[in-house]
C-alpha cells in the first residue's frame, strides 16, 4: 500500500523530493527502488527518473529518500514509486497525480497488504488503478483529496494485528505496517511475517539461491553484471538510448538526438531546424520551404511566394528559374530533388538508407549499418536488420536450430548458441548452461527441470541439487599437508569416496624463518611464503671484519714484521712482537769495524751493514789546517805550506790535513795510515823541497790481493811475490810486493 504525505518548501527553485515508507525488506525482499516523474502536456512527455539501490539494513520503515528531482515546469506530475526484486520485476508499484507549482515533499506509504493485488479489481471503479491498504484506489488519492483513499485501516497500533510471532502491528497514517519485532530473530535471521524467522543470506543457516550470476549489465534498475553496482556505466543524465529513464529513446526526424540532463536535445541535419521547439518531432521545418525559407522566421507569400537557392542563400523570389517546377511554395528540380524525385511532392527517401534521386527516380545511395536490401525493391529501401536471425549478417543468413541467436554489431553478425559468450541469454537458465542448447547445469545453479542439471543432479526450487550426498563423476578438493591438495570424487550412487593422498605440497609451513651462517661471522635469513616455498636468502648481514684463521702481516722496526690472527668473532686480534729485524735501520751509519773513526758504513736497505772494512766507503770527517807537519788520528797530510800564524818567516810550517777516507788518496810521506797501502811513489809541490818523491799515493786495503810499495804486507795479506815498480823508487831492484789475503 503507498500513501502520500505532501509538505511546501520555499525558495524560488521548483524541487520535487521523494521519500518511502515501507515494511517490506531491503535488500532481501526488493533490490532497487525506482521514481519516475513524468509531466504530459499537449501529448508530449517531459520525464525525470532516478534508481536507488536498497542493502539489508537501510531503514525505509522510518522512512528513507529516494528521489530529487529539478522540475523546469509546473504542473500535474504522476510520481511512480516502484520496489524492485532481484529479478526486475515489480513487487509493489503507486502512481499518484501531484500538482507542482513550487517545491514539494512527497512521503510515499507503501504495505504489504498491495503485494498481488492488481487494480483496477472486478467491481472497482475504471480509475482506481492504484492499492492503498489493500484495495484500489484512484491515482488523485492524497492530501489534496483525503475521501479518494477511502476509510482508514487504523488510527492506533492496536487495530493492526501481528502476523507473526516475530514481527508487530504498526499504524503510521492510518495504515498498517509489519514491523520486526526486537529480538523475535536470532541475529543471523530477519523476520519474513509471512513465513517467520529467515536465515540471513550467507549465514551457516541459509539454504537459499547461490552468488549472484553475471549477465550482461542493462538498463533494468538491476546489478546485472554483480558488481555491485546497478546500472552502472549507464546516466540517465547523458544516454539518448535511456533518457531520463530506463528505455527512453530520443529521436526524431531530420535529425541527430542527444540527452542533457534527462531530457532528450537534438542537433538538425543540414537544410532542416526544430521550429516548433518540440524534440519529440525532430526536425520538423524544411528550410526550403515557403513556411521556413532559410530560417524559421522567414515566410514567403505576397509577390515573392517561392523559396529557392540564391546567390546569397535560400531567398524568397516570385518565379522559379529555368530547369526548376513550382511545386506549392517552393522551386524544385524534379531530376535530383528527395522532396519532389519524379514530380511534385513525391518524397524520395528509402528505410535505413541514403536517398538518391537519379532522373526522378527514387533510388537506395548506401544502406545504413546494420541493414541490407534483401528484395531488391527501393520503394521499401534497406528494409532487412542484419542482427536478425533470419538474415544474421547478410541477406538470407539464417540461423540453425543449433545455433539460433544472432548476435554482434553493425559490422559483423554471427550466429551462436549463446553458450559460450559469457552472459546468462537465449534459454539458459543460468550462466551459459541450462535449456535446449547449451551443456547440463552443475550443482548449485539455475534450473527449470531435471534436463537441466548435470548427472544425476535434479532441480529443486529452481536451483540444480545432488541426488544423494553429491553428483555422480563430480570432483570435490580440499587442502592438505604442505600447501597440498586432495581429491575424492562422487560414485554412482552419488555418494563421496575416500579422499586421495596429499599431492603437490610444498617444503615448508608458510611464516617458518630459516637462518643460515654466511660471509664473515654473519647471518642471513628467509620465511616459507603462503605458497609453502622457500623464497631467497636475504643479503648477508651483521658481518665482521676478517674470515676466522686468516692472517694479516704488517712491517716493523728494523725490517721486521709483525703479525694478527682474526679470531672466532670474524675480529682482528693485537698484533704480535716484531721479529726477524736486521742490524740497522736502512740509511742510517757507523764507522764500528773500519780501519778508523772517519770511515763509514751505510745500513742497506735490507736492513743489514755491509762487510767491513771493504763496505767502509763513506767519509764521517771533514779536511783542516794546523801548524807543523803532522796531521790527526785519522788524517793524513795532503801539503805543506806556509802560515804566517805558524812561526818564523819563510819556510813551510803549515799541514793541510784530509780524514783517512775513500778508496784511495795521495798523501805526503812515503808512508800510509793504517787500513791503506802505498801503491806508489811520487813528487808534490806541496808537499817539500824539489825534487825527488815526497808523497805516497795510498790504497784501502780490500779485495783478494793488491800490490804494495815496499817488501811487507798489512795484517791480514800474506806476501806471494816481490817485484820492481817504476813508481816504489830508483830503478831496478824489487821494490814491490804482491799480497794476498790470508
Amino acid at each position: 500500500m503507498i500513501f502520500l504525505v505532501l509538505a511546501s518548501c520555499g525558495g524560488t527553485k521548483r524541487t520535487l523530493s521523494v521519500d518511502l515508507q515501507t515494511d517490506f525488506v531491503p535488500g532481501l525482499e526488493f533490490r532497487v527502488v525506482r521514481t519516475e516523474a513524468v509531466l504530459s502536456t499537449s501529448g508530449t512527455e517531459t520525464s525525470r527518473a532516478t534508481n536507488r539501490p536498497a542493502d539489508v539494513g537501510d531503514d525505509y520503515l522510518g522512512g528513507r529518500r529516494v528521489g530529487d528531482f529539478d522540475l523546469d515546469q509546473p504542473g500535474s506530475y504522476a510520481v511512480t514509486v516502484s520496489l524492485m526484486r532481484e529479478d526486475g520485476t515489480v513487487l509493489a508499484q503507486r502512481i499518484v497525480r501531484v500538482n507542482v507549482q513550487r517545491s514539494f515533499g512527497v512521503t510515499v506509504l507503501i504495505t504489504r497488504s498491495c503485494e498481488g493485488v492488481t487494480c483496477p479489481g472486478a467491481g472497482d471503479d475504471p480509475g482506481s488503478t492504484t492499492c492503498a491498504g489493500g484495495h484500489c484506489v484512484p491515482p488523485e488519492c492524497g492530501p489534496d483529496d483525503p475521501s479518494a483513499c477511502g476509510t482508514p485501516d487504523c488510527v492506533g497500533d492496536a487495530d493492526c494485528v501481528a502476523a507473526n510471532a516475530c514481527s508487530a502491528g504498526q499504524c503510521i497514517d492510518g495504515l498498517c505496517f509489519q514491523a520486526p519485532r526486537s529480538g523475535g530473530c536470532s541475529p543471523r535471521e530477519w523476520c519474513s511475517p509471512e513465513l517467520g524467522c529467515q536465515p540471513l543470506p550467507g549465514s551457516a543457516l541459509d539454504a537459499g539461491p547461490g552468488p549472484c550470476v553475471p549477465e550482461l549489465e542493462v538498463c533494468n534498475g538491476l546489478d546485472d553484471d554483480c558488481d555491485g553496482m546497478i546500472d552502472d556505466g549507464i546516466d540517465l543524465a547523458t544516454d539518448p538510448m535511456n533518457c531520463g529513464t530506463c528505455n527512453h529513446l530520443c529521436g526524431g526526424d531530420h535529425a541527430t538526438a542527444g540527452c542533457a540532463r534527462g531530457v532528450c536535445t537534438l542537433s538538425c541535419d543540414p537544410g532542416f531546424e526544430d521550429c516548433d521547439g518540440e524534440p519529440s518531432n525532430g526536425c520538423e521545418a524544411d528550410l526550403t520551404a515557403a513556411t521556413s525559407c532559410g530560417s524559421c522566421a522567414t515566410r514567403c507569400s505576397g509577390a515573392t511566394p517561392l523559396c529557392v537557392m540564391g546567390a546569397s542563400g535560400l531567398t524568397c523570389i516570385a518565379e522559379c528559374p529555368p530547369g526548376t517546377t513550382q511545386c506549392s511554395a517552393t522551386c524544385a528540380n524534379l531530376g535530383t530533388s528527395l522532396s519532389h524525385c519524379g514530380g511534385c511532392n513525391v518524397a524520395c527517401g528509402p528505410a535505413h538508407s541514403t536517398a538518391l534521386c537519379t532522373g526522378g527516380v527514387c533510388g537506395v545511395g548506401s544502406c545504413d549499418a546494420g541493414f541490407a536490401n534483401c528484395d531488391g525493391d527501393a520503394s521499401t529501401g534497406c528494409e532487412t536488420d542484419l542482427s536478425d536471425a533470419t538474415h544474421c549478417g547478410s541477406c538470407g543468413g539464417a540461423c540453425g536450430s543449433a545455433a539460433p541467436y544472432c548476435v554482434g554489431s553493425a559490422g559483423s553478425y554471427a550466429c551462436t548458441n549463446g553458450c559460450s559468450d559469457g552472459v546468462r541469454g537465449g534459454d539458459e537458465t543460468d550462466l551459459d548452461c541450462g535449456g535446449a542448447l547449451c551443456s547440463a547445469c552443475r550443482i548449485g545453479s539455475a534450473c527449470g527441470r531435471d534436463q537441466d542439471c548435470a548427472g544425476t543432479a535434479v532441480c529443486n526450487a529452481g536451483r540444480c541439487e545432488a541426488c544423494g550426498e553429491c553428483e555422480a563423476g563430480a570432483m570435490d578438493s580440499q587442502a592438505c599437508g604442505l600447501c597440498g591438495t586432495q581429491t575424492r570424487t562422487c560414485g554412482a550412487s552419488c555418494s563421496w569416496g575416500s579422499w586421495s593422498s596429499c599431492g603437490g605440497e610444498g617444503v615448508c609451513t608458510p611464516g617458518t624463518l630459516q637462518s643460515q651462517a654466511c660471509g664473515n661471522c654473519g647471518t642471513q635469513s628467509r620465511t616459507c611464503n603462503a605458497s609453502c616455498q622457500w623464497p631467497a636468502y636475504s643479503t648477508c648481514s651483521g658481518e665482521g671484519v676478517c674470515a676466522v684463521g686468516t692472517s694479516q702481516m704488517q712491517a716493523c722496526g728494523n725490517c721486521g714484521t709483525q703479525t694478527r690472527t682474526c679470531d672466532g668473532t670474524c675480529n682482528w686480534s693485537g698484533y704480535g712482537a716484531c721479529g726477524g729485524e736486521g742490524a740497522c735501520a736502512p740509511g742510517s751509519k757507523t764507522s764500528a769495524g773500519c780501519f778508523n773513526s772517519c770511515q763509514q758504513m751505510t745500513c742497506s736497505s735490507s736492513c743489514a751493514w755491509p762487510t767491513a772494512p771493504d763496505g767502509c766507503t763513506g767519509c764521517g770527517c771533514t779536511g783542516i789546517s794546523q801548524c807543523g807537519f803532522s796531521c790527526p788520528a785519522n788524517m793524513h797530510a795532503t801539503s805543506h805550506s806556509y802560515s804566517s800564524g805558524c812561526g818564523t818567516c819563510c819556510s813551510d810550517n803549515n799541514s793541510h790535513c784530509e780524514p783517512n777516507c775513500g778508496s784511495s788518496f795521495s798523501q805526503c810521506g812515503f808512508s800510509c795510515p793504517s787500513g791503506y797501502h802505498a801503491t806508489s811513489y811520487s813528487y808534490s809541490s806541496g808537499c817539500g823541497t824539489c825534487c825527488s818523491d815526497n808523497s805516497a799515493r795510498c790504497a784501502i786495503n780490500t779485495g783478494s790481493s793488491f800490490t804494495t810499495c815496499g817488501w811487507s804486507c798489512p795484517s791480514g795479506y800474506a806476501v806471494s811475490s816481490h817485484s820492481y815498480s817504476s813508481g816504489c823508487g830508483t830503478c831496478c831492484s824489487d821494490n814491490s810486493t804482491r799480497c794476498t789475503k790470508i
